[in-house]
């Protein structure tokens, strides 16, 4: 290795910062939750598939598309997100702040959406947000706890767990209803109200306005309303939930910049040029070849397992409700939930592991 390799490598025990341990753990505290969050408003998607997918007047093959904008989002986001997290490591939390708004802007609005192409690039501010979380949760994990760094990197998939296990909690209220409503009125106003379960498959775009969810008949003028079962989804709310406890999250990202700008120790500025930062062997000590091929592991890694884990995530629910295993919302929403609360145990034992030796 040569001296102008040596000298690009920053000795880690200079950049570090040192903070007393309830700094710490209040710092631990608030990147899991705002982890938390990015698991709600990254997962929701999943059992509201079907209501966005008629709200967008596509079938799955189009909508799976959209998908596809947040794993562009997150490809740039992690990109430039660790960039900016080196580059500007004063203004860290403030970078939490904006990608915590970017995802709640995406959030807010991707039920609103009224085309694919809409919904995709709201999908792509979801990813945008979540790459660049991504790279500030872990890096700041190891700059604040050093060599302790294990456990408290595992908490942070834990809590991105938390949320998606809350989050078809959330979506189960505001999703299409599953039940046949008959209201019939007569002339002198009463009124009888008529259920029937029909936990059967929901209709598909082209046969939703075949389906009557609702009849509504006035004997003097004979006129009838018809209303479908996608037109009672109010998953707005559900998106809209998410939202709001993101932007608290926004909030507590700002005080800590306020507290790090203001009060607490500010960390030495360096000049990292950018070749330098996204250089193979800025992770392997100055061996390009070493470091090179780990990324290559890496991506694959990332590629197949953790692509497939959540695209099969996203796909669950629609899968439950549209086969002929003819889910009812309530278990379609629970396996959701028992899906991410199994992988959760695995991050309980990744935690253990490490804090018992």
């Amino acid at each position: 290795m040569t001296n102008t390799t040596k000298s690009k490598i920053r000795p880690q025990k200079e950049t570090e910062e040192k903070h007393g341990l309830p700094y710490k753990i209040a710092k631990t505290v608030y990147m899991d939750s705002s982890w938390i969050c990015m698991g709600m408003f990254l997962e929701l998607s999943g059992p509201t598939l079907q209501d966005l997918k008629y709200r967008v007047s596509a079938n799955y093959e189009e909508v799976s598309r959209a998908l596809i904008g947040r794993s562009i989002g997150y490809f740039i986001g992690a990109f430039f997100g660790g960039y900016l997290c080196d580059r500007f490591k004063r203004y860290v939390d403030l970078l939490t702040a904006l990608a915590l708004l970017v995802g709640t802007v995406g959030t807010f609005l991707a039920p609103y959406s009224s085309s694919v192409e809409l919904l995709l690039a709201m999908f792509a501010l979801q990813g945008l947000a979540e790459g660049t979380l991504a790279i500030i949760g872990n890096a700041m994990f190891i700059r604040v706890w050093r060599e302790k760094a294990s456990a408290p990197i595992h908490s942070l998939h834990f809590s991105y767990g938390v949320g998606a296990f809350f989050a078809p909690i959330i979506a189960r209220q505001f999703l299409a209803p599953s039940i046949d409503v008959t209201i019939m009125q007569n002339a002198d106003n009463d009124t009888c109200l008529k259920c029937t379960n029909t936990d059967g498959l929901l209709p598909t775009t082209g046969d939703i306005n075949e389906t009557l969810l609702a009849s509504y008949r006035n004997n003097s003028t004979n006129i009838t309303t018809t209303v479908t079962a996608f037109e009672l989804s109010k998953i707005e709310y559900s998106y809209i939930i998410v939202a709001c406890v993101s932007i608290a999250m926004l909030l507590v990202a700002l005080a800590f910049q306020f507290h790090a700008s203001f009060v607490g120790p500010k960390p030495q500025s360096e000049k990292i040029s950018f070749i330098d930062i996204f250089s193979p062997g800025s992770c392997a000590q100055g061996d390009k070849a070493f470091g090179l091929a780990v990324l290559v592991l890496i991506f694959l890694f990332y590629f197949f397992l953790v692509g497939c884990d959540h695209t099969a995530s996203k796909l669950l629910y629609s899968y439950s409700r549209d086969t002929p295993n003819q889910f009812s919302v309530g278990d379609a929403t629970l396996l959701n939930s028992v899906y991410w609360g199994s992988l959760l145990e695995i991050h309980v034992g990744a935690v253990q592991m490490p804090l018992g030796q």
